[in-house]
């Protein structure tokens, strides 16, 4: 009768160690910017250091441990609705890639690495992500595969194009962006 235990336990144990062996799983509190860079950032005003305070975090995770780490509560309509209570938690963005393209914030930070930086637009529910990305996928077709972006919600900023009429759109500062499927 021993011996099932002891491999159930193991299991357990094993489970509970993370989803890839030998890797060490993110803790929250590890992976979330400091109480002082949450308070110094404000919407539609961009915060340098608190930028590369993000950036420094995603560096140290995997795509699968940020997923692991999205905050199932944080949607778009209550990332608009209460920017503060999200700030540095895990959002899931998924929609069509509206805009990509390169963006070099070591002009504006040293130390900064080359990035992407785009648009995710979820058309059915009329949802525009920006998004900041460490990296790129190697291939997709621009407005036309689903896309999903997981990152840390960094602030709302306002949005100009016409069919969001003036309304402010969640901004993520992730890992990557990886394609689903062709649209």
């Amino acid at each position: 009768a021993r011996p099932p235990r002891v491999l159930l336990a193991a299991i357990l144990l094993l489970a509970a160690a993370g989803d890839s062996a030998g890797e060490e799983p993110a803790d929250d509190k590890t992976v979330r910017p400091s109480f002082e860079t949450l308070n110094g950032i404000r919407d539609d005003e961009f915060s340098w250091s608190a930028f590369a305070e993000f950036v420094n975090i995603l560096k140290g995770l995997t795509r699968t441990e940020a997923d692991r780490l999205a905050d199932p509560e944080a949607s778009f309509a209550n990332l608009t609705a209460r920017p503060a209570a999200f700030r540095g938690k895990f959002a899931r963005a998924e929609g069509v890639l509206k805009m990509v393209e390169p963006f070099d914030p070591s002009t504006e930070a040293a130390g900064l690495p080359p990035m992407w930086r785009g648009v995710i637009y979820h058309n059915a529910r009329k949802e525009f992500y920006y998004f900041y990305a460490l990296e790129c996928p190697p291939a997709y077709r621009f407005g036309q595969d689903l896309v999903a972006c997981t990152g840390l919600f960094y602030h709302l900023e306002s949005c100009e194009d016409p069919m969001m009429k003036g309304r402010r759109v969640p901004v993520l500062v992730a890992r990557d962006f990886q394609v689903l499927s062709g649209g």
